[in-house]
């Protein structure tokens, strides 16, 4: 599991900032194969599994994203922007076990990239 930064941009004058993809750091041997952009509503999570592939998630939300590492300890960090405006970009390695969890009060939304496609998948009950 890594998480990697990057900034917006912002066209010049305006006050409207946009994710360019091809922006987003990734690693030097991921190759995007699907593209997803969902929406979770408030007190949903997405994921609660591992899998094969590996995933690249980003949102301008404030998601909590929980993951665990190879020892079995369980990490969380919120999604969404730094103090200094950079993006957080959470990559998650095969066999990581991984979810995503809206607790807000309104929807909110994550773009995610894949390697491959989704199989040898593994349901957990990190969160129920």
């Amino acid at each position: 599991m890594k998480i990697l930064h990057f900034r917006p941009d912002v066209p010049v004058g305006k006050k409207v900032e946009t994710i360019n993809p091809q922006k987003i750091p990734l690693p030097s041997d991921f190759n995007i194969t699907k593209t997803h952009y969902s929406s979770l509503a408030p007190g949903v999570w997405a994921g609660n599994h591992k899998h094969s592939r590996v995933e690249v998630f980003v949102s301008y939300y404030q998601l909590l994203f929980v993951w665990l590492d190879k020892n079995g300890k369980e990490h969380k960090e919120v999604m969404g922007k730094t103090k200094d405006g950079l993006i957080k970009v959470f990559v998650v390695e095969s066999q990581t076990p991984h979810l995503i969890v809206n607790k807000s009060k309104q929807p909110a939304t994550y773009l995610e990239l894949c390697d491959g496609k989704l199989d040898n998948v593994v349901k957990l009950e990190m969160i129920n």
